[in-house]
Formats: C-alpha cells, structure tokens, sequence
C-alpha cells in the first residue's frame, strides 16, 4: 500500500509545464503559449480520475506576473471548451471560404480575448464533463462537497506542476445557467 502512495505522489511530481505544452498550432496562426492536457487528481490515496484543462498564457508583456483566472462554463457539466472556443478565448472558430481554396475551418484571432490581460485557465468539471475522465469504479460527482474535493485536489496538483502560479493573485468566473455564479463551490479555493 505504501509503494502505491509514493507510485501515485511520485506520478505527479514528475509532471512538467512541458508534459502540457502545445505544439503546432502556429501553422493555425496561434502564437500564444498554450498547455493542455488532463491533471491527475490524487488525494486520499485515491485516484478519483482526471480533469482536463486548457491554459493560455496572456499575452501582454506582463505574463510572469498576470493573474491567473479560472474559467468554468457552468451546469455544472458544459464543457469550458465551449468558453474557450465560442467566447473568450484566443482565437475564434470560424468558417473558411473553400471556394477561395481557404481549409474548411480557420483559427481567427480574437483581439478581445481575455489573455489579453490575464492567464485564462478553462477547467472542464465535474469528472465525466468534456474530456475529464473518471477512473474505473469512480463513481460521478454526486454533490458541491465531492465536487470541491476533485477541484481541490486538481488545483493542487496544477500549481505543483506549474509553480509559477503559486501565490499569483486568483480569480473564478464562467457561466452558468443557475445560481451559484459559476457553479462551483468556492471552498475548494480556500486554501489556494
């Protein structure tokens, strides 16, 4: 039982900024630093699964020092990839013009995106919304209390992985169809 604990600490303490970072979205027209991936969860010696997330560092000048700003798209259960893509990300899906020989779909950049300012952390949650992963026998969130838990371990295990969030001012928001604003329990950022 010990050697599976250390195995399980062990696994995400080898993680790396670099395990996450996207390449080749420049022959898109994206230029801004991106990472994303799925962040273990590992608390309790308990491996409830996986959420997935997507960073975009800001891209002002100021980026070591910009807040990071976790977006949710609210449920709970929408995929954040909605925010990402359709809202306030960094670039814009669009059509492309086939009789112009242009792909069938373009990356358009989005000039009022919000790393214009901020780094912008889109986290799709609870376990089993967009591309998080629930372990097997993980059984589905079934409260704001196990919610906080999985995010609590998640934001943990992220700022392990990418120190250079740690202590940086911290800021939540998205969308949601129902009160709370966004739909997630805000003690999991307590200790933040």
């Amino acid at each position: 039982m010990l050697l599976c604990i250390i195995i399980i600490i062990g696994t995400v303490l080898a993680l790396s900024p670099s395990d996450y970072q996207l390449s080749g979205l420049e022959t898109y027209g994206s230029f801004d630093d991106q990472y994303s991936g799925l962040m273990p969860i590992k608390m309790d010696d308990n491996d409830r699964g996986s959420i997935f997330f997507y960073l975009v560092k800001a891209r002002n000048p100021l980026a070591s020092t910009a807040p990071l700003v976790i977006w949710l798209n609210g449920g709970p259960g929408c995929s954040s990839s909605v925010g990402l893509i359709n809202e306030n990300g960094p670039y814009k899906l669009s059509a492309g013009d086939q009789l112009k020989g242009e792909k069938k779909y373009v990356l358009e950049k989005n000039d009022n995106s919000w790393n214009n300012v901020a780094n912008i952390l889109y986290v799709e949650q609870p376990l089993l919304t967009g591309f998080s992963l629930a372990a097997k026998g993980s059984k589905k969130v079934k409260d704001e209390y196990e919610l906080s838990k999985d995010m609590y371990g998640f934001i943990q295990n992220f700022v392990t992985v990418f120190e250079e969030y740690q202590g940086r001012d911290l800021y939540v928001t998205g969308t949601t169809p129902t009160p709370p604003f966004p739909s997630l329990p805000f003690s999991a950022f307590y200790s933040y």
